[in-house]
């Protein structure tokens, strides 16, 4: 799968509490806890409609 970059704008409070989090070792980099954050939240809400899950979350 191609993976695409992006920049993200977070304020302080929200970095240094992704960071902590990274630290844990429960994530690789901040990359992929974004990445993880971003699924959580698409799962949630394809739920909310009423929908299956995503399929391209599933490959």
């Amino acid at each position: 799968m191609a993976v695409k970059k992006i920049g993200v704008s977070l304020d302080e409070k929200t970095y240094e509490a992704i960071k902590a989090e990274v630290e844990t070792k429960d994530y690789r980099n901040i990359s992929h806890f974004m990445e993880r954050a971003a699924e959580l939240l698409l799962e949630k809400r394809l739920k909310e409609k009423g929908q299956g899950p995503c399929k391209a979350l599933t490959a």
